[in-house]
């Protein structure tokens, strides 16, 4: 999503629609009021232009809905880029309760891989957790070769998964798995969704029951790399 000494878009856009949770579940806040099943504000969207060394930052509360304790996760999946350069010289830095999760973007974005990007965390019924998110490019990028990255660009989806924790003691699902709704009154899950885009697993019911997966508001999507250099950088 930047480049070396290059100005770079970043667009951030909506995730998928979500499967539908019985009644409330996990629901998301921009602002830490005002809580819905998705919110339209892309994650960075007020970035705008950047090049390596720069960073953005940006914020959002997810609630707990239900009348249930959740273990509670954040996965970045269907990653892609037409730069490894670019992917691994770029870091996605989760912080939630005092705990961070810092990620190189190298091997998700280049083999697609699923990548857990947040502790796993307790959430109890009607308990607010607030992640703060940032973005950084390394400012070495295209020190060597200015071409590294230029007009390159990237993308990947964030979703929130969370699991009954009575079941999560059992077996945690992979990172990536298929989603089953989560009943919040306490009831046991049935319905058994289709598997998200990009290779998820294929869900049988048995090790992933209770996984939600929260839409909207929470995706990073397509970052492209312009080729001017920044003025007396990299003389």
């Amino acid at each position: 999503m930047l480049t070396a000494a290059m100005g770079a878009v970043i667009a951030l856009g909506g995730a998928p629609a979500a499967q539908a949770t019985p009644g409330k579940g996990l629901e998301v806040s921009e602002d830490g009021k005002n809580f819905q099943r998705a919110i339209g504000t892309e994650l960075f969207s007020g970035l705008g232009r950047v090049v390596p060394g720069d960073s953005g930052t940006d914020r959002v509360w997810i609630r707990n809905g239900s009348a249930q304790v959740g273990k509670l996760r954040l996965e970045l999946t269907d990653g892609w880029t037409d730069s490894a350069a670019l992917a691994g010289a770029t870091r996605l830095s989760i912080n939630v309760d005092g705990r961070s999760v810092n990620t190189s973007l190298g091997d998700p974005l280049v083999k697609g891989t699923c990548a857990v990007v947040s502790p796993s965390l307790t959430i109890k019924p009607g308990q607010t957790l607030r992640f703060d998110a940032s973005i950084a490019i390394d400012r070495t990028l295209g020190a060597r070769d200015g071409r590294d990255g230029a007009r390159k660009s990237m993308g990947f989806q964030v979703r929130a998964a969370a699991l009954d924790a009575a079941a999560a003691q059992d077996k945690t699902p992979p990172c990536g798995a298929a989603i089953i709704p989560w009943d919040p009154s306490g009831g046991t899950p049935t319905a058994v969704a289709s598997g998200q885009p990009g290779g998820s697993l294929v869900n049988t019911g048995a090790d992933v029951a209770g996984w939600v997966l929260l839409g909207g508001g929470l995706s990073a999507v397509g970052l492209l790399l312009a080729a001017r250099r920044r003025r007396g950088e990299h003389a």
